[in-house]
């Protein structure tokens, strides 16, 4: 503890396991910094990474180093706890760990150093207590809303089996060759050509015949041709939706709050998992993740404190500021110091003179604005094909931003000529094999586009700013805690009277010191405007809408 204190830095293969442990024997997370090896593989490999391929074992025979005596490592993974070890078998297996890792770090750091990679590393392990301290946090669940939510979906769920069920007239849906003549014969579905389809065969029956799939996914991917059919999938659609927001949530959720008095669910937040190097989640204590979950969903957490609120700090439209500032977009640029509304923009092309007509603000104007937000940014990432309307939008969007397409394309001949794109953080993303087709389209393209936007928007920016949130607030000595960070935002749970505090250091964290730090680290003048926008309530991502559907008649 002692030699950590006074060292600059300590070294160490998957730094976030080992901060709980120096957290557990009264080291402050504050007040020490990793680098861990296990990231470092992560920086080097980029989108070429697999979890096995970042084990110590695997990174030290890459590089021709002997690995780890593998005994150790077994008694480990049977269940024996080291107290238990021979002494000797303990400290030769610890020596090596600790040889072996420092053999791989000083290997590791000349490559950081000799490929610019240095700053990205350096940005991952700043980030690593924050996750340790926010993990440890969790997110609490309103036992009521979720108890409402959850018989809500299971009354839909039965509703929907027995509609279906008189829909086929009674035939077993886990019997294929039941639901094989409902789909093909009663309702007439198109039977997959087995000469270009055959992905949605099974294995041959006990006849030797290869039968069609009788799977929701094959049904949902045809054009229905008459209003039964129409009306199949209608049902099926919304009863796979219900089914997997029960199984993968609500009672996930459920399970939590009937058997834990706190109601506090916990999940991990990856750090060497995505290929764009962002945070993923997996759930810990009840197995439900915290990164992607629905909006429907949100206004289930609420702060565990009586008078205290919900507090998220969001980065406005920050992959398309990062979008303008890669492709110095002279539009994009003047947009954004106009408070242009471009969901709006999207709008008025995808709807048109609807839109147009409808009045500013008003329901109507505010649900198609809503709807056009999946569309908005979808020409950052390649996005070219849709409606008539929408390829409309499309090609207004690439007209307006000439500095986005243009780097775009860039990166496009990168990875054409060299299999590669590096980005202003020092990162490398690979594309191997990437080339021109005879009609012009340049495989790999939809990744080439969203990889280099996403990565430093949400690999960088964001986590920049979570990370010195949590040190300010932790000089501050607030009351106030992290609670999760989602891509382009931070979540946490607010005193009262810390509200304004609580404000203040998120504009401080995730605006003026991201322009520093950038400039510091990564050598990089961002000249594009940051926002964030902070919200507080009870509940998080709480709306009248929500209340209004979902407590109201429960009331």
């Amino acid at each position: 503890m002692r030699a950590i204190e006074e060292a600059d830095f300590f070294v160490a293969h998957n730094s976030k396991f080992e901060y709980g442990w120096l957290e557990r024997c009264g080291l402050p997370l504050e007040k020490c910094l990793a680098f861990c090896t296990q990231l470092a593989e992560y920086v080097l490999l980029s989108n070429r990474s697999t979890l096995s391929q970042l084990g110590l074992n695997s990174c030290l025979a890459r590089r021709g180093f002997p690995k780890k005596d593998d005994i150790g490592g077994k008694l480990l993974k049977a269940g024996v706890c080291p107290s238990t070890w021979p002494v000797s078998w303990l400290e030769r297996y610890q020596m090596q760990d600790v040889r072996q890792t420092e053999k791989l770090f000083l290997h590791q750091r000349k490559a950081l150093v000799h490929y610019g990679k240095l700053g990205t590393l350096f940005t991952r392990c700043i980030l690593t207590p924050a996750l340790v301290d926010i993990e440890k946090n969790g997110m609490h669940l309103d036992s009521r809303r979720v108890e409402i939510l959850f018989r809500e979906h299971v009354q839909r769920q039965r509703i929907l089996e027995q509609q279906i069920d008189e829909f086929i007239g009674g035939a077993n849906v886990r019997s294929p060759p039941q639901m094989r003549e409902v789909l093909y014969t009663t309702l007439g579905f198109a039977v997959p050509n087995i000469k270009t389809q055959k992905i949605w065969y099974g294995k041959p029956d006990k006849n030797g015949v290869m039968q069609p799939t009788t799977s929701w996914e094959y049904i949902s991917t045809l054009k229905p041709k008459n209003k039964r059919q129409r009306r199949f999938q209608e049902l099926q659609r919304e009863l796979s939706n219900v089914n997997s927001a029960l199984s993968k949530s609500l009672e996930k959720f459920h399970n939590c709050c009937e058997e834990t008095e706190d109601h506090i669910l916990t999940a991990l937040l990856n750090q060497a998992v995505t290929v764009t190097q962002r945070l993923s989640s997996t759930g810990k204590n009840y197995k439900a993740q915290l990164q992607n979950i629905a909006r429907i969903f949100k206004p289930l957490f609420s702060a565990r404190y009586e008078d205290w609120e919900i507090g998220e700090l969001d980065q406005a439209q920050l992959e398309y500021r990062v979008a303008v500032f890669l492709g110095q977009d002279k539009n994009g640029l003047q947009d954004i110091l106009d408070k242009v509304d471009a969901h709006a923009f999207t709008a008025e092309h995808v709807f048109g003179k609807v839109f147009m007509k409808a009045v500013y603000k008003s329901q109507e104007w505010t649900e198609m604005r809503t709807d056009a937000k999946s569309r908005t940014f979808k020409p950052l990432y390649g996005g070219q094909s849709g409606t008539d309307a929408e390829v409309k939008y499309y090609r207004a969007f690439c007209a307006k931003h000439k500095g986005i397409v243009a780097v775009q394309n860039e990166w496009k001949r990168s990875a054409v000529t060299t299999g590669k794109v590096t980005i202003p953080s020092g990162l490398t993303f690979w594309f191997p094999n990437t080339r021109i087709l005879d009609d012009g389209y340049i495989t790999n393209s939809t990744n080439i586009c969203n990889y280099p936007v996403q990565s430093f928007a949400t690999a960088d920016i964001v986590p920049v700013g979570v990370t010195f949130q949590w040190h300010l607030m932790r000089s501050a000595a607030m009351a106030s805690f992290l609670i999760n960070t989602i891509h382009d935002s931070s979540i946490g749970e607010v005193h009262p009277e810390e509200k304004v505090l609580y404000e203040k250091i998120g504009e401080l964290a995730h605006v003026e010191v991201v322009y520093a730090y950038l400039k510091s680290v990564y050598g990089v003048d961002f000249n594009v405007p940051l926002e964030v926008e902070c919200k507080f309530s009870k509940n998080w991502s709480n709306t009248p809408s929500w209340e209004e559907k979902y407590l109201t008649n429960a009331a």
